[in-house]
């Protein structure tokens, strides 16, 4: 098992080490700049890089996300992620303001960065308020920094809202933390900005952005490393142990190998060239083919999902690669999300549940059950209700002796289905 190291992080040799620790084979480039091309298919990707030509089963990218500057009337903080900020701050003689969660919530990571700052800045008898509406203490070592920084004279405000005008030459901040509002007036007004993305990250693999812009969530510890791309993993800013998640990409890369890879295939003369895969397709992967008038699907950006072949009107689409379902066994058939972790027949989305499978199932089973994500709880987004919509359909139909019904659940409400198909569908 191989995979391609994309991006320079600080946490990059540990994660290096603890790889190589589990059997897998690293390979290294400084950047997405160096990537020329990309093709394959999760657990088999072709890298062509100006290096040379690359071949992995998975790719993980490193490089932090890039900061929006904080812009307060005419004037421009200091960067949180500016490379010579202490250089400044310790050259300066007037007062430290650190402002974090100043429109949206600071990471973890930059917290902590700015903690060690201000502690290092008050040991040399500097003057440091840090005005904050979260105290983050979740990760280890954190409390303890907050402790040694109050013990050296860090100035803490928990603010419940804030007031940032620039006059004079200087920042004026009015914090009000739910009691009394704090003004404090410097010219050294350290913020940290809001995550713009990894933009070139993002159309290089072709990933789904969600939670405002992110990746793999804002929430980092519900999926640490994962992204909307099989095979493609990136290093989180947040993560403070990399040998918690290097068990989880070694067992997602073994699963690849096991399962058949899975994309959608275009019969050009059978396409319409009506845009309703462009438009369904949540992942990027389908896109005009002007040589042949008809879509084509970018099989490196293809998820298997099925949504596509789905919704085509002229059935153009098939899936390749796609698992066949057992034969016929008791009197109801459950199609279930993948991502919903129960040990039963899976299809990669519930979107790819079509009129001719639910037609095909009822036609041997008195009962068909559509298992999906709940709302806004997937990242294909759509596939859900467009199946709860079909089952809605097929149902006024009132078929004499079969029944059809639509359930959302997650893998953490497994109990929900259990107790659905223990009644039966009704």
């Amino acid at each position: 098992m191989n995979v391609l190291i994309i991006g320079e992080n600080g946490l990059n040799e540990i994660l290096e080490r603890e790889l190589s620790g589990q059997g897998v084979d690293v390979q290294r480039l400084s950047g997405l700049e160096d990537i020329l091309r990309l093709k394959g298919f999760p657990g088999a990707f072709e890298v062509a890089s100006k290096k040379g030509d690359i071949q992995v089963e998975g790719i993980l990218f490193t490089d932090a996300p890039a900061l929006e500057a904080v812009q307060i009337g005419e004037a421009e903080t200091l960067g949180l992620a500016s490379p010579d900020l202490m250089e400044t701050l310790e050259a300066t003689d007037s007062d430290i303001v650190f402002l974090l969660d100043y429109f949206s919530e600071t990471p973890e990571y930059l917290t902590a960065k700015a903690l060690k700052y201000a502690l290092d800045l008050a040991g040399q008898n500097k003057q440091v308020v840090f005005l904050s509406r979260f105290v983050k203490t979740s990760s280890d070592g954190m409390e303890e920094i907050y402790r040694k920084a109050r013990q050296a004279g860090v100035s803490f405000i928990k603010y419940e809202s804030i007031d940032c005008l620039f006059e004079e030459d200087a920042f004026v901040v009015k914090a009000f933390d739910g009691v009394f509002t704090t003004e404090i007036s410097t010219k050294n007004l350290v913020a940290a900005g809001k995550e713009v993305g990894n933009a070139e990250a993002i159309r290089t693999f072709r990933l789904a952005k969600t939670n405002g812009g992110y990746v793999n969530g804002n929430k980092f510890f519900l999926d640490p490393v994962a992204t909307s791309r099989k095979g493609v993993f990136y290093l989180n800013q947040n993560l403070r142990e990399v040998r918690e998640v290097v068990p989880y990409i070694v067992s997602e890369l073994r699963a690849l190998a096991d399962e058949p890879v899975s994309y959608a295939e275009v019969e050009a003369d059978k396409c319409a060239f009506c845009y309703s895969c462009y438009r369904v397709c949540v992942h990027g992967a389908l896109e005009p083919d002007m040589e042949n008038d008809a879509m084509k699907c970018v099989e490196v950006a293809c998820f298997g999902c099925g949504a596509c072949a789905a919704i085509c009107p002229g059935q153009a689409i098939t899936m390749q690669g796609e698992a066949v379902f057992p034969e016929k066994s008791g009197n109801r058939k459950v199609f279930c999300c993948e991502n919903l972790g129960l040990s039963m027949e899976t299809v990669p989305c519930g979107g790819r549940v079509g009129q001719d499978w639910v037609a095909g199932a009822l036609a041997d089973y008195d009962e068909v059950l559509v298992a999906v994500c709940p709302d806004d709880a997937c990242r294909h987004m759509v596939g859900g209700k467009r199946s709860c919509q079909l089952t809605d359909a097929i149902k006024k139909l009132d078929v004499p002796g079969k029944k059809i019904a639509c359930i959302k659940a997650s893998h953490a409400m497994k109990h929900v289905l259990s107790e659905f198909l223990q009644e039966g569908v009704d």
